[in-house]
């Protein structure tokens, strides 16, 4: 199951962004609370139900999404210089043909598959094995290398759609003075084309999902629906 993108690369990139506001972000959380689980979790369980309606999926192919994982975990203080790259993937949850009776079915699933590799050094494998593959070439060859990869994946329709946590925007560490800031968020980068990537982004009791497109491949009121189909599945009101 993907969330279906043309190849068309042209034009300047669109954002769409979709806010759930505070008390609604309570009521996820006091629902999370329950189930031991994170607002990611529910966000990964929202966004697989999200796009089955969106595609009105009938068990005919695998719910999957991709995602990152943000390597600073593993360093001291949990930072790293203000310029590199410390990023890697994940290709799970992978509920196979099986999306759950409700959303608490899926969340359920997606914990099963996410809780073990959280405590399993994430990320990391598929990092240190793509450097030991492709760390001794020259950075052109491995761009290339990386790009006909995902080419490969995409228009073989086994590239799942990538879901991306960027964190907290910190009022207080970013040090915005001055009148008080009532919202804030990050934007996902744009995906190119036929690729398709979103990300969630918090600031406060405030979260927002967000994505960049280009209107060549597919259309801001396509993305704006899933979006709102996303915000209709998770529980709470």
């Amino acid at each position: 199951m993907t969330f279906k993108v043309g190849e068309q690369h042209s034009g300047a990139p669109r954002f769409v962004i979709h806010r759930l506001g505070p008390q609604r972000v309570q009521a996820l959380r006091a629902f999370a609370a329950k189930r031991n689980a994170t607002l990611n979790d529910l966000a990964v369980a929202g966004m697989l139900r999200g796009l089955a309606r969106f595609s009105d999926w009938q068990g005919d192919s695998a719910l999957r999404l991709a995602g990152t994982v943000d390597l600073r975990r593993y360093l001291p203080g949990g930072r790293g210089a203000a310029l590199c790259n410390l990023s890697s993937f994940m290709f799970q949850p992978n509920l196979g043909y099986e999306l759950g009776e409700d959303f608490a079915d899926t969340l359920d699933a997606v914990k099963a598959q996410i809780d073990p590799i959280k405590a399993d050094m994430i990320g990391l494998p598929f990092m240190l094995v793509a450097y030991l593959l492709m760390g001794a070439l020259p950075f052109a060859w491995r761009r290339s290398m990386v790009r006909r990869m995902f080419g490969r994946m995409i228009s073989s329709g086994n590239m799942p759609p990538t879901m991306t946590n960027m964190g907290r925007v910190d009022h207080e560490l970013l040090g915005l003075d001055g009148p008080i800031v009532i919202a804030a968020h990050l934007l996902c980068p744009p995906a190119v084309p036929p690729a398709f990537a979103c990300g969630l982004s918090g600031f406060r009791d405030t979260l927002c999902f967000s994505a960049g497109i280009f209107e060549s491949a597919v259309s801001a009121e396509n993305l704006a629906r899933l979006f709102q189909l996303v915000d209709q599945e998770l529980p709470g009101d």
